[in-house]
């Protein structure tokens, strides 16, 4: 738009070539007001035209769990001699720097004891932090931890 704005100017012949500090500073003149005239036109579409050009596209993502950096819980023995099983639901708070600062149980599993394991366990592991706006945020990560016996014959205890 800009480029049309110059040549629609100079075509017409009525292109101003006086420095903008004069046409500032000197206003009285029906020349120099003609100039001023045409610089504002040319400012004005140049901000048109940066306007329209749209906005880069930042994608949000939530945390991402690096499992290889997780420690495994151990199965309770006291759990596992119970039978114990089920899913332990979480949340964890991941901070900006990809470290869990804290955590609290959305569900149960049914035994306090596979729940409180899940969550050490889970407060150990290191995230790829959310992205909000291009940069690294704290939030809250939704985790599911299942436990299951997969061979009851095996389990501690039994012969």
């Amino acid at each position: 738009m800009t480029d049309k704005l110059i040549a629609l100017l100079a075509a017409s012949r009525r292109f101003c070539v006086t420095p903008l500090s004069k046409v500032i500073m000197h206003g009285n003149d029906r020349r120099h007001s003609t100039c001023r005239s045409i610089v504002g036109l040319l400012l004005a579409g140049a901000a048109l035209a940066a306007c329209s050009t749209p906005a880069p596209v930042v994608s949000n993502t939530g945390a991402l769990a690096l499992f290889s950096t997780c420690t495994k819980p151990l199965y309770p023995r006291e759990s596992a001699l119970r039978g114990s099983q089920g899913t332990t639901a979480m949340n964890l708070l991941v901070e900006a720097n990809g470290r869990v600062s804290d955590g609290k149980i959305d569900s149960s599993s049914g035994d306090a004891m596979l729940d409180d394991t899940a969550m050490k366990a889970m407060k150990t592991c290191r995230f790829k932090p959310a992205i909000s706006d291009g940069y690294a945020v704290a939030q809250w990560t939704p985790l599911m931890y299942v436990w299951t016996i997969e061979n009851p014959d095996q389990a501690p205890g039994r012969p």
